[in-house]
């Protein structure tokens, strides 16, 4: 026991014994309500958390009106040089937030040259919630803006020199003149995000930027007057697209894409609602690294009757089935990747369902491709049976069963019997 109470009678607090500079980092890593509630626990600590950067506000717990006082005391005692990250979320069960107070709120913090900004709002009434100064910030590099019925007016002069990333969901724009004005005032933009927008006023979504690297693009559900889609990124490395196939797509001066991800494109049916349009996308991602899709991608390759451009540095496919429609367009694809090294399977179930044996050999298979993997097998041996037989450079085959095990070694036997065209083919079962 008396050892219990020296150990005790030792305790230091090594927290107040840092530096103001750096607890009002560690501040900076809490929630505001969290860093602001440290001022109670001693004269010290009383003003440490008014020179955080970081200032991060989340409101659906609390009433509005309690929730907007608190917000403008923060700011009112807040003397940091400047704001690293401005974190709002607010709305929800509170829709009565005052949306000029919003805008007062922003103002102050860009006056810090404010660096990051984060919007996540769910109110009653957005307009006036984003103050011009906005579109007119040297500091900015990451903005992120989710509001629900918020309708997006951009300024005649857009002046982004320093923004890099740029994420937007659920907003609505004015016209097509607006949107290309955003992302074209954006100089050094790598990232663009785009979910959930609405498109009621516009016609043509513009994304031209010279910088742009990574694009995100979703465009799920009601497209409104959506009907034409241009990108012009010439640096352009990495394409991930949601949704549905429009019936115009422009993607013009793309360098050859590192990936391209197509695994949640939707289907249109059993006909294309436009094959022009249909061809036009593949043209524009043609000269692909890798390619991550779905089925739904194949079925349109499937049904197109006009000549399908050749994927000349293709040489990664990544396919995740979802439905078990027969003749889904894989050996179309494998016709036009001529330089293709790597097919994976996923969801390989009803792996018959999902092949067709193609006319003709594909190059591919005589020449490139060296690994082949397909999950969740079901024991449908056709499709593994034309690989084994025609792929003369394949170096592995990867089978992961979807069966019981009884079942599993039954199955295992058979692949392990069959031909192989390439004499240094491993296949390997789990």
């Amino acid at each position: 026991m008396a050892k219990l109470v020296k150990h005790e009678g030792n305790n230091i607090d090594r927290l107040s014994g840092l530096p103001d500079s750096i607890i009002s980092h560690i501040l900076s890593l809490l929630p505001t309500k969290y860093a602001v509630r440290t001022s109670v626990l001693s004269t010290r600590w009383r003003f440490l958390s008014t020179s955080v950067s970081t200032l991060d506000f989340y409101d659906y717990e609390n009433p509005s009106e309690r929730f907007m006082n608190f917000v403008d005391r923060v700011l009112l005692f807040h003397n940091a040089a400047c704001i690293k990250r401005f974190r709002l979320i607010c709305g929800g069960f509170h829709e009565d937030v005052d949306a000029y107070r919003i805008c007062g709120w922003i103002s102050f913090a860009l006056r810090q040259r404010l660096q990051e900004l984060y919007l996540e709002i769910r109110i009653g009434d957005p307009r006036g919630m984003l103050p011009a100064s906005l579109f007119r910030n040297k500091t900015l590099t990451k903005l992120e803006l989710d509001v629900s019925k918020f309708v997006m007016t951009i300024p005649t002069k857009v002046c982004l020199p320093s923004l890099k990333s740029l994420h937007l969901d659920c907003l609505e724009f004015v016209d097509d003149d607006s949107v290309r004005r955003l992302f074209s005032s954006c100089p050094v933009l790598e990232d663009l995000f785009i979910c959930s927008c609405l498109w009621r006023n516009v016609r043509e979504l513009n994304i031209s930027n010279p910088s742009l690297k990574r694009l995100t693009l979703n465009l799920f559900g009601d497209c409104g007057r959506l009907s034409h889609v241009v990108i012009d990124a010439p640096n352009l490395v990495y394409f991930k697209f949601y949704g549905t196939l429009l019936e115009r797509y422009s993607l013009v001066n793309l360098h050859p894409l590192a990936k391209v991800d197509m695994r949640n494109l939707v289907n249109l049916g059993e006909k294309l609602v436009n094959q022009d349009a249909a061809i036009n996308f593949f043209n524009g991602i043609s000269n692909v690294r890798s390619l991550y899709c779905n089925d739904d991608l194949l079925w349109h390759l499937n049904l197109c009757n006009k000549p399908v451009p050749v994927f000349h540095n293709l040489v990664h496919v990544e396919i995740r089935r979802k439905c078990l429609r027969q003749k889904t367009g894989l050996a179309e694809l494998l016709e036009c990747s001529i330089n293709l090294e790597t097919l994976i399977v996923h969801n390989g179930a009803f792996g018959d369902l999902f092949w067709h044996r193609p006319e003709n050999i594909p190059f591919c298979l005589l020449s490139h491709l060296k690994v082949i993997e397909i999950y969740s097998f079901g024991g449908h041996m056709e499709m593994v049976e034309y690989f084994l037989k025609n792929a003369r450079v394949l170096e592995k085959l990867k089978i992961q069963m979807a069966l019981k095990v009884r079942k599993q070694f039954e199955i295992a036997k058979k692949l392990l019997m069959l031909s192989r065209e390439s004499k240094i083919c491993q296949v390997e079962v789990v």
